[in-house]
């Protein structure tokens, strides 16, 4: 799940198998929107979130810049790969609207 508001953006994800192990965290990574399906080009963001699974990215993000997001969980036996990727842009400002048509018109006055 993804959320997001001006600069900022929440991402969630459903807690995978554990391998046979508890998980016991989760890493974060992200990209400025490189191409899909390469994760060469992540930077970890969050280096262990514990066992939550919500997290709130902030302070970093660009108004209106296309993010990639991935997380990988991590047990007492290693990290494990990196689940798909979400790909979002940072909220920004509404486009502009459809020029206005009109309606009806006189010699005097236009509804629009």
């Amino acid at each position: 799940m993804v959320s997001q508001s001006a600069g900022t953006v929440e991402i969630s994800w459903s807690v995978p198998y554990n391998g046979g192990t508890a998980i016991t965290g989760y890493t974060v990574f992200w990209d400025q929107g490189n191409a899909a399906g390469d994760t060469s080009t992540f930077i970890e963001k969050v280096a262990d979130t514990g066992l939550v699974t919500t997290l709130l990215i902030d302070s970093e993000l660009t108004i209106d810049v296309v993010y990639r997001f991935a997380v990988k969980a991590i047990n007492v036996i290693g990290t494990g790969a990196f689940s798909p990727t979400v790909t979002i842009r940072a909220a920004g400002k509404p486009d502009a609207p459809a020029p206005p048509t009109k309606s009806t018109s006189t010699t005097t006055s236009i509804t629009i």
